[in-house]
């Protein structure tokens, strides 16, 4: 799946794959949700510590936004305390690109 080239060395491939997810997350939706969320939102939690390229971080806050619209509560609840802790210190820390994605991530 697209999840292993958010590993990728290069930031433009990270962010690729993350908008990949993104999209997916509508297109497939609620399936994609239902079937993968163990391993999409763990991947874009830890996308948005790539604190070296604000671009991917602002990017994995948008597909979570995404994702995330499409899960059940049952879902989201186990990553919900650590989704919301990484989307607080965006706020907290990141360029405005990065604060805006959190934002909206968060609302």
């Amino acid at each position: 799946m697209v999840l292993n080239l958010f590993q990728d060395p290069h930031p433009r491939v990270r962010w690729a794959a993350i908008n990949a997810i993104g999209q997916l997350s509508m297109d497939l939706r609620p399936d994609l949700q239902v079937q993968d969320h163990q391993q999409v939102l763990p991947a874009l939690a830890a996308s948005m510590d790539d604190f070296q390229n604000p671009q991917v971080q602002a990017h994995a806050a948008s597909a979570m936004l995404n994702f995330s619209e499409n899960c059940t509560p049952d879902i989201l609840t186990p990553y919900f305390d650590g989704i919301v802790s990484k989307l607080l210190v965006l706020l907290q820390n990141g360029k405005q690109m990065v604060q805006e994605g959190a934002l909206t991530a968060l609302a």
